[in-house]
């Protein structure tokens, strides 16, 4: 007598399949990406932070010092006295 037919553990088994296969996919997706990125020529680790750098986005990058509005303020007038 054979067991009756699940569609819940079939469904189940071809799903584990093709994510198994989308894992893989990815892994060696991955691998061949970190492979390029060993083998790309750069003279020093400071041209590569100068380089990673300008690829940032503005907005992630630090704030530049400003002077406070008290010295700005204080600049403005001794210019107009002077």
């Amino acid at each position: 007598m054979t067991p009756p037919f699940d569609p819940l553990t079939f469904t189940m088994h071809s799903t584990l399949v093709w994510v198994r296969f989308w894992q893989t996919q990815q892994e060696l997706w991955l691998r061949s990406v970190c492979a390029m990125t060993a083998a790309m020529p750069h003279q020093s680790a400071a041209e590569l932070a100068a380089e990673a750098e300008k690829l940032r986005a503005p907005s992630a990058r630090k704030p530049s010092a400003r002077p406070a509005r008290k010295a700005q303020a204080a600049a403005a007038r001794e210019a107009v006295t002077a």
